[in-house]
């Protein structure tokens, strides 16, 4: 939400959201109050950046014949860009919007394309940060050997969670 928020604040648009697309099914979640929506992947104008594989940016969604009969313009929304997020091996796995009820012609201007540019590349540095800490935390939680850490101040300060000794609870503060 936080990251949806700094785009809407960015480009001035009425609606900003992240769209992380996962098969058919695309996850939208809303700057502000607006909560997170499950939408059809193939209804979401996010769908364009993933097919493209770059940025798009239309500028006023009446002058699209394939989108005249799209849920966002349906709703009154005219303007629409979408920026990817991109995971570790480059596919794209989500993407910053930002959607307004007025046309802009001109498009964002290049302070305004830049700084969501940018913030593009920091969400998806935060994403691919995300996975690879879920991952390392599931190997060590399964892993057959223990996996540890030991600090020469402070004795052990990391097991895995199935170790439960005394020792653990004393030095890892549990």
């Amino acid at each position: 939400q936080t990251l949806a928020e700094l785009a809407r604040g960015i480009t001035g648009c009425a609606r900003g959201f992240v769209a992380i697309m996962e098969g058919p099914q695309t996850i939208v979640i809303n700057a502000g109050k607006g909560g997170s929506r499950v939408l059809n992947t193939d209804e979401t104008l996010c769908s364009e950046v993933v097919r493209r594989g770059e940025a798009v940016e239309y500028t006023d969604l009446r002058l699209e014949p394939h989108l005249a009969n799209h849920p966002s313009l349906l709703a009154g929304l005219l303007y629409y860009t979408g920026i990817p997020l991109r995971g570790a091996g480059g596919d794209i796995i989500a993407s910053l919007c930002v959607q307004d009820y007025a046309a802009r012609p001109g498009g964002l201007d290049t302070e305004q394309r830049n700084l969501l540019t940018q913030l593009g590349l920091v969400a998806s540095r935060v994403l691919i940060t995300r996975t690879h800490t879920t991952w390392l935390r599931d190997f060590i939680d399964i892993a057959s050997d223990w996996i540890w850490e030991h600090d020469p101040v402070n004795g052990v300060t990391f097991l895995p969670t199935q170790v439960n000794t005394p020792a653990r609870r004393r030095q890892c503060g549990n």
